[in-house]
């Protein structure tokens, strides 16, 4: 093979100051955010939600299940954030042999 010429190539780069944003949708999702949030707090009385699930579990010997139904309480009561809630009911266990079993079935 004989190179003789080298085009040159158009670099599509924006400038450095170019803030790629939609803020309008930023906007409409933190206000369904803030809606959701109040309005799920505004759905229960949040001091009893503490009550009633301490009268309804017992931590200390709690299964993953029970762990799961009190975070989605707490979240749904807006005691907890969603990051709070994603940390209490993602099950690595479960998620690793998930994706094993993706795997052997040679969907990865």
């Amino acid at each position: 093979m004989n190179i003789s010429q080298m085009n040159a190539i158009t670099a599509h780069t924006l400038p450095a100051n170019t803030n790629i944003k939609n803020t309008e949708t930023e906007d409409h999702f933190s206000k369904d955010m803030k809606q959701t949030q109040e309005t799920s707090a505004a759905k229960k009385d949040t001091p009893n939600i503490w009550r009633e699930l301490s009268e309804k579990y017992d931590i200390t010997n709690a299964s993953f299940e029970d762990l799961n139904a009190i975070s989605t309480a707490l979240y749904e009561a807006g005691q907890i954030s969603l990051r709070e809630h994603a940390g209490f009911t993602f099950d690595f266990n479960r998620a690793t042999e998930s994706l094993k079993q993706s795997k052997i079935k040679g969907f990865i």
